[in-house]
């Protein structure tokens, strides 16, 4: 009896450990490896902690085939999956239907144990992206307009995209005709994608609705005309017998479902990718925003820069280079890009750390007068050019230019529209009139391009002036408009005009650039450049004891100048008519600081000057005393 007792007592206590060690067994979350994702996957864990569920602190990561895998095999326990990709995977034919493909996968993983919870609330199909200049010069606006092209572009996509037979690269080829077959570059990462396709390695770029960059670079997305693509929503996909184990983790994950729009994805990416926030922060930040998590508010210990930047209509790849070389310089820093009616203000003040400026930034324009440098500034790094562009209705410009001889592009101009207030447009409007003599019979007006475009056409204004690259996407829309022309800039060698202004320099705008014009195009252009603070007061040595006259705000080292500037990837200089130190073409060597020429420090160093003579006097200048 005793004995049985003792067995039966043992039997209950391996039971209970078997069991307990069950209960304490922590759900593990997987995870594709792109931003969107681990942002998804880090939700699902944290509401999972917040419902007491034991849930291992560290992700698994894998691509799509992996974790499915994993999945099924018990290695992980739930990870977030789209309802395209998971439809695709088990055969399913493509469809734009987002309820009816949401119903099927449901169905169809149940057989095995695997079951789809409510949906995150967005769709993020895959979409094709091109520069502003590339889709202008090639004229592209569909993928159909791609395989029409005589010239082939190459194609930049994630190794994921390029192994999968339904919905990849090969299949997009064949549904749209593209022939030859492009060519594809691989690329490990989003932040590779971008940087190629804005250093132009590749043309096209296979990205993501939901991509912050698409919108921060300006980049234009190309229409799926054949709706190739599937819907892709994401939802938390869990094992069956991981429910039954933790039932709270079904509530808990419940709170997820509807909780993201296609918005408020793009701003968490944004946080993530392009503000350079870490994933578990900005997961965090959200929950508790949406009141899903207690706990205090999590505090991001990266330290914000500033990247500053003018008033502009739009964003242009030349703005997203000069972000990213400045992210690329102050890697696992958060920079911030900022707009700003007076970024060299920033600058001067240390709300911003720099600032991406045309050269006519760096002048206050007088009428008749020689513009004057503002002072505290220099520039840093080029990163590209800015063209005048000059839109006019053909009825007032004329079908055919003007001759060469024409030096009045402003003459019969009473009513301009320059952009945005403070913007590059603005600044450039101003000195073009100065320099034509027409500041006082022409009226500036400002406002966004569309409209100023629209009020050209109603005949409310005579022009608009646009300050923007070469091959815009927007204007070359514009131009698309039979009764809109460019104007030429011409006669800018004849007086004074460039050397008053020797950062204007001359430039052509040719088909090449913009398909709709038929003549080159004669106009001028100015560098844009990174910006940072000059210093401006610096006494003799390193440890001057006029320290109280030095500046608050020193230049940027070399060392930086120089990451950023690799950053960029440029190898040309920065304009001679700019401030600026060209440190690319100078040997590594120690900066030496430069007399100051302020008198109160010249005076203070001659009388330490005078003090020290006086000194060596008294002690070694005495004659001998005499016994």
């Amino acid at each position: 009896m005793k004995r049985n007792a003792l067995t039966a007592i043992a039997v209950l206590a391996l039971g209970l450990f078997i069991v307990s060690c069950q209960k304490s067994e922590p759900v593990r979350i997987g995870s594709k490896n792109f931003t969107e994702n681990r942002i998804l996957s880090h939700l699902i864990r944290l509401v999972a902690e917040e419902e007491g569920l034991p849930v291992h602190p560290s992700l698994v990561y894998g691509n799509t085939f992996d974790l499915q895998e994993a999945l099924k095999q018990g290695d992980i326990d739930a990870y977030p999956e789209y309802t395209g990709t998971g439809a695709l995977m088990l055969g399913m034919a493509m469809s734009d239907k987002p309820e009816e493909t949401y119903q099927r996968v449901r169905d169809l993983f149940k057989p095995f144990g695997l079951v789809w919870l409510e949906r995150f609330g967005f769709d993020n199909a895959y979409v094709l992206v091109m520069t502003q200049k590339q889709a202008a010069a090639h004229n592209v606006k569909t993928i159909s307009d791609i395989a029409g092209l005589d010239r082939e572009l190459v194609f930049g996509a994630d190794p994921e995209f390029l192994a999968r037979s339904v919905d990849g690269f090969s299949s997009m080829v064949l549904r749209y005709g593209i022939s030859p077959a492009p060519e594809v570059i691989g690329q490990d990462t989003r932040r590779d994608l971008y940087r190629n396709l804005i250093a132009e390695k590749i043309h096209v770029g296979v990205s993501h609705k939901t991509d912050p960059q698409i919108q921060e670079y300006g980049l234009v997305v190309i229409r799926d005309d054949l709706n190739f693509f599937s819907v892709y929503e994401p939802a938390p996909v869990v094992r069956a017998d991981t429910l039954e184990k933790h039932p709270g983790f079904s509530r808990a994950l419940a709170k997820l479902g509807g909780l993201i729009d296609e918005k408020k994805m793009k701003t968490l990416n944004h946080r993530a990718d392009i503000s350079g926030r870490g994933e578990v922060f900005v997961a965090r930040q959200f929950l508790k925003e949406q009141g899903l998590i207690t706990g205090t508010e999590p505090v991001s210990r990266a330290r914000e820069l500033v990247c500053a930047f003018p008033p502009a209509d739009h964003r242009t790849e030349l703005r997203a280079a000069a972000a990213e070389a400045v992210r690329f310089a102050a890697a696992g820093r958060y920079v911030a890009a900022k707009t700003l009616d007076d970024p060299v203000k920033s600058l001067m003040t240390g709300d911003a750390f720099v600032a991406v400026l045309g050269a006519e930034h760096f002048f206050d324009i007088r009428p008749r007068k020689l513009p004057e440098r503002r002072a505290g500034i220099e520039a840093v790094a080029p990163v590209g050019y800015h063209f005048a562009h000059l839109i006019r209705e053909k009825n007032q410009a004329g079908t055919q230019p003007p001759p060469p001889s024409s030096v009045a592009p402003f003459q019969d101009v009473k009513q301009l529209g320059v952009g945005l207030k403070h913007g590059s447009s603005a600044h450039t409007a101003m000195i073009l009139l100065d320099a034509y003599n027409r500041t006082e019979h022409v009226s500036l007006h400002y406002g966004p391009l569309d409209t100023q475009v629209q009020q050209l056409k109603d005949g409310e204004l005579d022009a608009v002036l646009f300050m923007t690259i070469s091959g815009d996407f927007h204007v070359a829309q514009i131009l698309l408009d039979p009764g809109l022309d460019l104007f030429p800039i011409r006669g800018w060698r004849q007086g004074d005009r460039q050397f008053r202004y020797p950062f204007m320099r001359e430039a052509r705008i040719t088909s090449a650039t913009y398909p709709a014009i038929e003549e080159p195009i004669d106009t001028l252009r100015t560098q844009v450049v990174i910006a940072g603070p000059r210093i401006t007061a610096s006494a003799i040595g390193d440890g001057d004891p006029m320290t109280a006259l030095r500046t608050h705000r020193l230049s940027i080292p070399r060392a930086l100048k120089e990451k950023i500037i690799a950053g960029t990837g440029k190898t040309e200089t920065i304009d001679p008519a700019l401030p600026g130190e060209n440190v690319s073409l100078l040997s590594r060597r120690q900066e030496n600081l430069p007399l100051n020429p302020q008198p109160e420090v010249s005076i203070v160093t001659a009388l330490l000057v005078i003090l020290f003579f006086a000194m060596l006097y008294l002690v070694f200048g005495q004659p001998p005393r005499r016994e």
